[in-house]
């Protein structure tokens, strides 16, 4: 039987490299607890008590919840980058230029008219057109100082990060969970196996495992022989049980759990038949086939 331990030895290339790729604490962290997942599933498919099964999917599932912990922190490593803004190399720019000529444009046409008007009535004409020129010029001269301001501008800074993981931190520290795990399993499975042999002594009343171990064998060899004496053995052996408190039982597809199964190509047969005390399995029995 595979520990988790050496389940997460075999994934070990595998995982160190989906860690690699990884740029973010919190998908780390869903990788661990993926693999933590995936060593349950392989641990439990080979595990027949229940109580270990259990115990094995709490432990995992603490782990997991403590999986951001798991030295998945990362290091990160800031990248500034300094973008130029338009001229901000000093020259000014078209606009500058386009914006200039039209404020001199504007004030020298409000000059000439100025100099050259009329007679009266054609100064109550020109005056507005006058006025009309000095307030583009003033116009003009705004934009012109705004465009010549943004050359003094400071660059702007962009800012980049990167993070990056040390796998192999994060394996060995999921390798330590594991192994940890690993030795509280099999302290449930002494505790469980304890657990189950003095229920088994308490429920057997006056029945011992040697007399155990002597009346199974003496059943299995009285099935494996034909006649009339063997079969009068097993039945004294049956009655002499059921007057214990116990019952000889026969294999049948409900009852497999009772059995240890030999593969055979023809139908289920009883080599040995269980013996059973209140739903309680004193001593398995053996079939072969059972399909």
């Amino acid at each position: 039987m595979e520990t988790m331990q050496s389940i997460l030895e075999k994934d070990k290339e595998k995982f160190l490299q989906m860690l690699s790729s990884e740029d973010n604490a919190e998908r780390a962290a869903e990788q661990v607890s993926r693999e933590l997942s995936r060593i349950l599933y392989v641990f439990n498919e080979q595990e027949n008590n229940d109580v270990v099964r259990k115990a094995a999917m709490q432990m995992i599932s603490a782990v997991q919840a403590a999986s951001g912990l798991l030295g998945c922190s990362g290091e990160t490593d800031v990248y500034r980058r300094t973008k130029k803004e338009e001229n901000a190399d000093g020259r000014l720019p078209a606009r500058f230029w386009l914006f200039a000529m039209l404020t001199v444009a504007c004030g020298a046409g409000a000059v000439v008219m100025y100099i050259l008007k009329g007679n009266t009535l054609t100064s109550v004409l020109e005056l507005p057109l006058i006025l009309v020129l000095l307030g583009l010029m003033a116009l003009f001269m705004f934009l012109t100082g705004m465009n010549a301001h943004k050359v003094a501008k400071n660059p702007k800074e962009e800012y980049m990060t990167h993070t990056t993981f040390d796998a192999m931190k994060i394996y060995r520290a999921v390798f330590t969970a594991v192994v940890a795990i690993d030795r509280q399993i099999n302290d449930v499975r002494t505790d469980t196996a304890i657990a189950e042999k003095k229920q088994r002594t308490e429920t057997r009343g006056n029945l011992s495992d040697a007399e155990l171990e002597l009346l199974a064998s003496l059943l299995e060899t009285g099935m494996a022989e034909e006649g009339e004496g063997a079969k009068q053995a097993v039945s004294e052996i049956s009655y002499y049980l059921h007057r214990k408190g116990a019952e000889v039982v026969r294999y049948t597809p409900e009852h497999r759990a009772w059995f240890d199964m030999m593969p055979s190509g023809a139908g289920s047969e009883t080599i040995r038949p269980a013996i059973v005390m209140d739903g309680n399995v004193l001593k398995k029995g053996l079939a072969a086939g059972g399909n």
